[in-house]
């Protein structure tokens, strides 16, 4: 089927290497996302596994049929020998992307607690199907006035179930991983630089907390499974959590290091990229200054590289003046 023959394209919501994504009004189901592969002389990269991606995605969408928060699967077509009409028909998920967000330092009206709460639940449904997400970034995760939704498992995985107890695993991060790393940390820290330490700090007693209920709900689910020695693990990682809620004090210096942390493992892998490097060092140099308990021997060790990179770069800026 030649979608753009068949359908009226609203819109192209993305123009991926191997794919694109329309908006496209469908009688018998409404609005929709509608995703098909380009012919292969239009692939952008390796055309060697794409066909197998795109089925395996496919295959993501059907076992996450019927869960609220996510894209339903409303029909598709797969042919190996002619790719460009391979296709994939969604629901139409409405949200703002984070990444949209950003532009006004969060908007917090729609990143709250609540919705907070909302994408663990996700997580755990995803973790019950044996779905890894891999990409959990500032485009995947929409927020909406009532919802948050999880879109786009181009680079997911399915794995079993069962093995997903761990929070790294050796051949994959599991999605809480994925999802402190790419989205969280970088929630964290700019809530701290544009909100201040106590919204910060509401924040972050309520993400322990979330992530107290996410290893409780996936011991239950081992322990369904006749996985005991698994849910047990679980439960440990549960109470080492909820003995640090019962530390206030304690649990707000956590928060710190870990925004710290980020913060200045950010700095050192975008050295080339201008803009974000003088954005990490300053939230570090703040975060610092506010909390100068935090500044250990390791944290200073970093400090210098970065102070000359700086010195660098206003060297730089003052030759262009020039």
């Amino acid at each position: 089927m030649n979608i753009e023959d068949k359908y009226e394209i609203l819109d192209v919501i993305e123009s991926g290497y191997n794919s694109i994504v329309f908006k496209v009004q469908i009688p018998e189901f409404g609005l929709c996302a509608v995703k098909r592969l380009r012919s292969k002389h239009e692939f952008r990269r390796s055309t060697d596994n794409a066909f197998a991606e795109f089925s395996k995605e496919i295959e993501i969408y059907k076992r996450l049929k019927g869960l609220k928060g996510f894209p339903q699967i409303y029909d598709f077509y797969l042919d190996e020998k002619a790719l460009e009409k391979n296709y994939l028909i969604m629901s139409w998920v409405d949200g703002k992307m984070v990444s949209d967000l950003w532009a006004q330092h969060y908007d917090l009206s729609l990143i709250t607690p609540e919705k907070i709460t909302k994408i663990y639940h996700l997580l755990l449904e995803m973790d019950k199907k044996g779905i890894i997400h891999n990409d959990l970034w500032a485009t995947n995760i929409l927020f909406a006035e009532e919802d948050v939704s999880i879109i786009d498992f181009n680079l997911g995985q399915i794995v079993n179930p069962l093995i997903l107890y761990e929070y790294k695993h050796k051949d994959y991060f599991s999605n809480l991983k994925v999802f402190n790393r790419l989205f969280l940390d970088n929630f964290l820290a700019d809530v701290y630089e544009k909100k201040g330490s106590q919204v910060f700090n509401a924040f972050y007693m309520h993400i322990a907390n979330c992530e107290y209920d996410f290893y409780k709900q996936k011991a239950v689910f081992m322990l369904a499974n006749n996985e005991p020695q698994k849910a047990d693990y679980l439960l440990k990682s549960a109470m080492e959590i909820k003995r640090k809620i019962n530390q206030p004090k304690s649990l707000e210096k956590e928060g710190l290091k870990r925004i710290l942390a980020f913060s200045v493992k950010q700095a050192f892998k975008n050295k080339k990229r201008e803009n974000v490097f003088k954005v990490n060092y300053q939230r570090v140099l703040k975060i610092i200054s506010e909390n100068p308990d935090l500044l250990t021997p390791k944290i200073q060790a970093y400090l210098y590289p970065m102070q000359r990179k700086i010195r660098f770069l206003a060297s730089l800026s003052n030759t262009r003046a020039l």
